[in-house]
Order: C-alpha cells, then structure tokens, then sequence
C-alpha cells in the first residue's frame, strides 16, 4: 500500500484477506482531535493527548506513572520481551499539564476505585470521546489510525527536510 492510497480523506478502510489497513488520518483531523482535547481543559484529557500524539501504544500510556516535576515514566505492557528484565525507563516531560502536587510513582490515569490504572478499553472510550466531539465520528477513526498517523506524518516531515539531494519520493507508486 502507497502513502497516496492511505491518505485519501474518505473513510473506507480496505480489508485484504484478514488483516485490516487503517487510514492515515490528515492534518486537519489530527489538528481537529488536538482543539477538541484542548478546548476540555482537563488535565488528564491533555496529558492523555500528549502521550497519544507522541506515538505511544495505549497499553504504555496506560499503566504510566508520575515521576518527578511534569516527568513521566511509561509502562512496559505486558507482552513486551523486557518484562521482567532490565529495561530502559522511559521519563518523558509533559508540556501541556502540571502535575505539580502528584505523587512520584503514583498512576497518571487512575481508576475510579484508585487502586489501578486506566485499562485500555477506557482509554479507547475517551479517545472515542473526543473523536465524536471533533466532528469525526463516522470517518473510521481509531487509536490505532490516530497513531500510525501521528508516526507517518512525522516520516513524512522528516523526509522533506532532507537536502534536495538526498529527497525521498514519498508520494510514488
């Protein structure tokens, strides 16, 4: 599959066999699921978004933990091969929200009962949530388009800032 065939702005998502493709979202929809998240002003709406938008997966978002200041530090999900090992701690410094009275090691997104954190459903649900409220209910948006999105964008900005010399065609067949 080409850039150019993901990025049409209909919302059919082509199935192939089993496995399904899902669209790149435009700048647009992504620009609209950012007011939208904004416009909430809640703290957790933000710093949700912010973790989101940086391409991380849900099931890391969601069992991440304060650090220090506005830091973050990410889950490693379940299924990873570092579980149980050494593995990297990934503190990441949220720009949008201030956690300034949180404490280091408690969960970012608790549950109601604050015993546990956000499963991965509920997250699905909020992301759900601003989807609807920006507009774009019916367009085949999910976590996993919102996601790809966010990494082929990025691809995509990063390979028009090469030297002319040194361009990548990213819009070939």
């Amino acid at each position: 599959m080409t850039i150019q065939s993901a990025t049409r702005t209909n919302a059919e998502i082509k199935v192939r066999g089993r496995n399904r493709v899902a669209r790149i979202l435009t700048v647009d929809e992504l620009n609209h699921i950012s007011i939208t998240v904004h416009n909430s002003r809640q703290n957790i709406d933000l710093a949700l978004h912010e973790l989101l938008a940086l391409g991380f997966r849900a099931s890391e978002v969601a069992g991440a933990r304060h650090g220090v200041g506005n830091t973050v530090i990410l889950a490693v999900p379940k299924d990873s091969p570092h579980r149980g090992s050494l593995c990297p701690v990934k503190p990441i410094v949220l720009r949008s929200a201030e956690f300034s009275n949180a404490i280091p090691g408690a969960f970012l997104f608790p549950c109601r009962g604050g015993r546990g954190h956000l499963d991965i459903v509920r997250i699905a649900r909020i992301f759900h949530r601003w989807v609807i409220r920006a507009g774009l209910s019916n367009q085949g948006v999910t976590l996993l388009s919102f996601r790809r999105s966010v990494s082929a964008h990025k691809f995509i900005n990063a390979a028009s800032s090469l030297p002319d010399n040194m361009q990548i065609e990213v819009y070939s067949k």
